[in-house]
Protein backbone atom coordinates (compact mmCIF):
# COMPACT_ATOMS: atom_id res chain seq x y z
CA UNK A 1 0.00 0.00 0.00
CA UNK A 2 1.21 3.49 -0.70
CA UNK A 3 1.42 5.42 2.49
CA UNK A 4 1.35 8.79 0.72
CA UNK A 5 -1.94 7.91 -1.14
CA UNK A 6 -3.49 6.40 1.84
CA UNK A 7 -2.54 9.66 3.94
CA UNK A 8 -4.13 11.99 1.03
CA UNK A 9 -6.94 9.59 0.86
CA UNK A 10 -7.83 10.44 4.76
CA UNK A 11 -7.11 14.16 4.26
CA UNK A 12 -9.45 14.36 1.53
CA UNK A 13 -11.86 12.37 3.26
CA UNK A 14 -11.86 14.34 6.30
CA UNK A 15 -12.33 17.86 3.88
CA UNK A 16 -15.42 16.08 2.44
CA UNK A 17 -17.11 15.30 6.01
CA UNK A 18 -16.15 18.65 7.63
CA UNK A 19 -17.49 20.69 4.23
CA UNK A 20 -20.76 18.63 4.42
CA UNK A 21 -20.87 19.90 8.20
CA UNK A 22 -19.89 23.20 6.64
CA UNK A 23 -17.13 23.48 9.00
CA UNK A 24 -14.41 25.65 7.40
CA UNK A 25 -11.39 23.33 8.79
CA UNK A 26 -12.29 21.51 5.36
CA UNK A 27 -10.22 24.18 3.48
CA UNK A 28 -6.96 22.99 5.52
CA UNK A 29 -7.53 19.44 4.93
CA UNK A 30 -8.34 20.30 1.19
CA UNK A 31 -5.01 21.92 1.10
CA UNK A 32 -2.65 19.20 2.80
CA UNK A 33 -4.52 16.52 0.55
CA UNK A 34 -4.01 18.67 -2.37
CA UNK A 35 -0.34 19.06 -1.55
CA UNK A 36 0.18 15.16 -1.31
CA UNK A 37 -1.88 14.15 -4.94
CA UNK A 38 0.09 17.01 -6.71
CA UNK A 39 2.99 14.19 -6.82
CA UNK A 40 0.83 11.39 -6.72
CA UNK A 41 -1.40 12.22 -10.08
CA UNK A 42 1.95 13.48 -11.60
CA UNK A 43 3.24 9.93 -11.10
CA UNK A 44 0.11 8.45 -12.73
CA UNK A 45 0.41 10.81 -15.92
CA UNK A 46 -2.75 12.74 -15.35
CA UNK A 47 -1.20 16.19 -15.53
CA UNK A 48 -4.45 17.90 -15.11
CA UNK A 49 -5.43 16.24 -12.13
CA UNK A 50 -1.90 17.65 -11.03
CA UNK A 51 -2.43 20.84 -11.89
CA UNK A 52 -5.45 20.97 -10.13
CA UNK A 53 -4.36 20.25 -7.21
CA UNK A 54 -2.37 23.77 -7.45
CA UNK A 55 -5.46 25.46 -7.86
CA UNK A 56 -7.28 23.37 -5.08
CA UNK A 57 -4.66 24.81 -2.79
CA UNK A 58 -5.41 28.62 -3.78
CA UNK A 59 -9.60 27.46 -3.46
CA UNK A 60 -8.90 26.52 -0.17
CA UNK A 61 -7.81 29.36 0.67
CA UNK A 62 -10.39 31.59 -1.17
CA UNK A 63 -13.10 28.80 0.52
CA UNK A 64 -11.67 29.25 3.84
CA UNK A 65 -11.83 33.21 3.39
CA UNK A 66 -15.07 32.94 2.37
CA UNK A 67 -16.51 30.58 4.74
CA UNK A 68 -14.78 33.10 7.72
CA UNK A 69 -15.73 36.09 6.28
CA UNK A 70 -19.80 35.14 6.22
CA UNK A 71 -21.95 37.93 5.19
CA UNK A 72 -21.94 41.03 6.19
CA UNK A 73 -26.00 42.13 7.32
CA UNK A 74 -24.51 45.42 9.25
CA UNK A 75 -21.36 47.02 10.29
CA UNK A 76 -21.37 45.38 13.56
CA UNK A 77 -22.37 41.69 12.67
CA UNK A 78 -20.96 38.75 10.36
CA UNK A 79 -23.21 36.27 9.90
CA UNK A 80 -22.41 33.03 8.82
CA UNK A 81 -22.48 32.19 4.80
CA UNK A 82 -25.89 30.53 4.00
CA UNK A 83 -25.96 27.89 1.49
CA UNK A 84 -27.76 29.53 -2.04
CA UNK A 85 -28.68 27.92 -5.67
CA UNK A 86 -27.71 29.17 -8.78
CA UNK A 87 -30.36 29.76 -11.20
CA UNK A 88 -30.29 27.74 -14.31
CA UNK A 89 -28.89 30.13 -16.48
CA UNK A 90 -25.89 29.87 -14.52
CA UNK A 91 -25.52 26.46 -15.00
CA UNK A 92 -25.78 26.23 -18.37
CA UNK A 93 -23.25 29.26 -18.81
CA UNK A 94 -20.88 27.03 -16.22
CA UNK A 95 -21.45 24.07 -18.54
CA UNK A 96 -20.36 25.23 -21.99
CA UNK A 97 -17.34 26.89 -19.93
CA UNK A 98 -16.37 23.85 -18.54
CA UNK A 99 -17.24 21.78 -21.82
CA UNK A 100 -15.07 24.50 -24.19
CA UNK A 101 -11.88 24.34 -21.70
CA UNK A 102 -11.50 20.92 -21.68
CA UNK A 103 -12.07 20.67 -25.00
CA UNK A 104 -9.14 22.95 -25.38
CA UNK A 105 -6.85 21.40 -22.79
CA UNK A 106 -7.49 18.10 -23.71
CA UNK A 107 -6.52 18.40 -27.10
CA UNK A 108 -3.52 20.22 -25.79
CA UNK A 109 -2.86 17.22 -23.98
CA UNK A 110 -3.35 14.99 -26.44
CA UNK A 111 -0.95 16.74 -28.74
CA UNK A 112 1.82 17.90 -26.72
CA UNK A 113 1.92 15.61 -24.13
CA UNK A 114 2.00 11.51 -23.35
CA UNK A 115 -0.90 12.50 -20.80
CA UNK A 116 -3.09 9.23 -20.05
CA UNK A 117 -7.06 9.85 -21.00
CA UNK A 118 -6.33 13.61 -21.91
CA UNK A 119 -10.15 14.64 -22.51
CA UNK A 120 -11.29 12.96 -19.88
CA UNK A 121 -8.60 14.50 -17.52
CA UNK A 122 -9.41 17.43 -18.39
CA UNK A 123 -13.16 17.43 -18.16
CA UNK A 124 -12.65 16.33 -14.51
CA UNK A 125 -9.99 18.46 -13.61
CA UNK A 126 -12.33 21.76 -14.95
CA UNK A 127 -15.34 20.30 -13.64
CA UNK A 128 -14.04 19.69 -10.23
CA UNK A 129 -12.61 23.82 -10.25
CA UNK A 130 -16.00 24.89 -10.82
CA UNK A 131 -17.64 22.78 -8.50
CA UNK A 132 -15.17 23.39 -5.95
CA UNK A 133 -15.59 27.41 -6.47
CA UNK A 134 -19.31 26.45 -6.01
CA UNK A 135 -18.41 24.49 -2.46
CA UNK A 136 -16.37 27.79 -1.62
CA UNK A 137 -19.85 30.09 -2.37
CA UNK A 138 -21.80 27.23 -1.13
CA UNK A 139 -23.73 26.84 -3.60
CA UNK A 140 -26.40 24.29 -3.11
CA UNK A 141 -25.70 21.83 -6.35
CA UNK A 142 -22.30 21.76 -6.12
CA UNK A 143 -23.05 18.40 -4.48
CA UNK A 144 -25.14 17.48 -7.49
CA UNK A 145 -21.95 18.33 -10.03
CA UNK A 146 -19.41 16.59 -7.37
CA UNK A 147 -21.73 13.35 -7.65
CA UNK A 148 -21.17 13.01 -11.95
CA UNK A 149 -17.75 14.22 -11.54
CA UNK A 150 -16.35 11.40 -8.77
CA UNK A 151 -18.40 8.84 -10.68
CA UNK A 152 -16.11 9.48 -13.94
CA UNK A 153 -12.98 10.35 -11.58
CA UNK A 154 -12.99 7.21 -9.75
CA UNK A 155 -12.95 5.43 -13.40
CA UNK A 156 -10.25 7.28 -14.06
CA UNK A 157 -8.16 6.45 -11.15
CA UNK A 158 -8.95 3.04 -11.10
CA UNK A 159 -7.45 2.55 -14.99
CA UNK A 160 -4.34 4.52 -13.45
CA UNK A 161 -3.72 2.07 -10.60
CA UNK A 162 -4.66 4.22 -7.82
CA UNK A 163 -7.21 2.26 -6.12
CA UNK A 164 -7.08 3.69 -2.70
CA UNK A 165 -7.99 7.04 -4.37
CA UNK A 166 -10.77 5.20 -6.57
CA UNK A 167 -12.24 4.16 -3.68
CA UNK A 168 -12.12 7.49 -1.70
CA UNK A 169 -14.07 8.24 -5.22
CA UNK A 170 -16.82 5.93 -4.77
CA UNK A 171 -17.54 6.90 -0.73
CA UNK A 172 -17.55 10.37 -2.82
CA UNK A 173 -20.74 9.29 -3.97
CA UNK A 174 -22.18 8.19 -0.83
CA UNK A 175 -20.74 11.38 1.02
CA UNK A 176 -22.24 13.84 -2.03
CA UNK A 177 -25.78 12.63 -1.78
CA UNK A 178 -25.91 12.96 1.96
CA UNK A 179 -23.88 16.48 1.33
CA UNK A 180 -27.07 17.81 -0.55
CA UNK A 181 -29.73 15.95 1.41
CA UNK A 182 -28.07 17.94 4.55
CA UNK A 183 -27.15 21.61 2.45
CA UNK A 184 -30.66 21.17 1.30
CA UNK A 185 -31.98 21.05 4.40
CA UNK A 186 -29.70 24.13 5.63
CA UNK A 187 -30.89 25.91 2.79
CA UNK A 188 -34.87 25.57 3.54
CA UNK A 189 -34.37 26.46 6.99
CA UNK A 190 -32.48 29.92 5.89
CA UNK A 191 -35.65 30.25 3.86
CA UNK A 192 -38.00 30.56 7.25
Amino acid sequence: MNWVEALAVALALGYVILAIRQHSACWLLSALASVLYIGIFWKAKLYMESGLQLLYIALSAYGYWQWQRGRASDAAAVKPLCVTRWPLEVHAACALLVLGTSAISGYLLATYSDAAFPYIDSLTTWASVLTTIMVARKVLENWLYWIAIDAVSGVLYWQRDLHLTAGLFALYLVLAAIGYVQWKRSFQSQAR
